[in-house]
């Protein structure tokens, strides 16, 4: 078999030898005068910029924004997202949720900024990442799908970590009164199969805090709010999940129609 021929190596020709054999030559793009970049540099310096305006004059106009633009304006850059979030500005947040029609009222144990973040944001509650689609209406969390699974505790590891941490809990209260229980299995009995969910930092903070108490008065004190927040928490969370499926989705759709808008007007 005999060896393979190298290639030849070829050139391209240039414009000129183009142009010689009969082509053309690209006409060369003339630079802007000077005095037209000057001109747009001075447009540029005096064009007023969100974050260079005055705080009293940020804060009259995010007093007329909705909830979910509020949320984009603390993303836009840091000393916006420092006004905003500072807790004396916490009157903006609750007049944007009072001129919001059909919004739910505010759970008293959170506060606007959260509130309106459990609503229209889709931050992950662990991580942070903007893909949080599982929203956990009982705990006032959402998370994505990798932290989910993170957040939680199954039916048998809530026994494990419940039960085993004080005799008194074990043989006097019933966790179901004091967490918050998402049940999808519909099992009679909560916590003897997985697949009954708990909140990791709720059922973790409630222990932290019954092992911080030192008399008994403290303790049954603790025990009547913890079951006063958990019928809280189902009030609250079943005017959410309404809203959600109601006024929040009516919502979503124009909002994903005037994005849309939007993108075909760039266009």
């Amino acid at each position: 078999m005999p060896p393979p021929q190298k290639k030849l190596k070829t050139t391209h020709p240039t414009a000129d030898q183009d142009q010689n054999r009969g082509g053309f030559k690209a006409p060369a793009i003339p630079l802007p005068r000077l005095s037209t970049l000057r001109a747009a540099f001075e447009r540029e310096r005096k064009r007023v910029k969100l974050s260079t305006l005055p705080l009293d004059v940020l804060g009259e106009i995010s007093n007329h924004l909705h909830p979910r633009d509020l949320l984009n304006l603390t993303l836009t850059c840091k000393r916006v997202a420092q006004f905003l979030l500072n807790p004396h500005q916490e009157y903006i947040w609750r007049n944007a949720r009072l001129r919001t029609p059909g919004m739910p009222e505010l759970p008293s144990f959170m506060n606007e900024r959260a509130f309106a973040r459990l609503l229209y944001s889709r931050r992950c509650n662990h991580c942070g990442e903007d893909n949080a689609l599982n929203v956990r209406w009982t705990w006032f969390a959402r998370y994505c799908s990798e932290c989910l699974p993170k957040a939680r505790y199954d039916g048998k590891s809530a026994y494990d970590r419940y039960y085993t941490s004080c005799a008194y809990l074990r043989d006097n209260e019933n966790l179901q009164k004091l967490v918050n229980v998402i049940n999808p299995s519909k099992c009679n009995d909560t916590f003897t199969r997985q697949g009954n969910y708990v909140q990791r930092r709720q059922l973790d903070q409630f222990l932290q805090e019954w092992h911080a108490t030192e008399t008994e008065e403290e303790r049954r004190e603790l025990l009547k709010q913890q079951k006063r927040l958990v019928r809280r928490r189902v009030k609250h969370a079943e005017l959410c999940q309404l809203w959600s499926q109601t006024t929040g989705a009516l919502e979503r759709r124009k909002a994903n129609r005037l994005a849309k808008l939007d993108v075909n007007v760039r266009r």
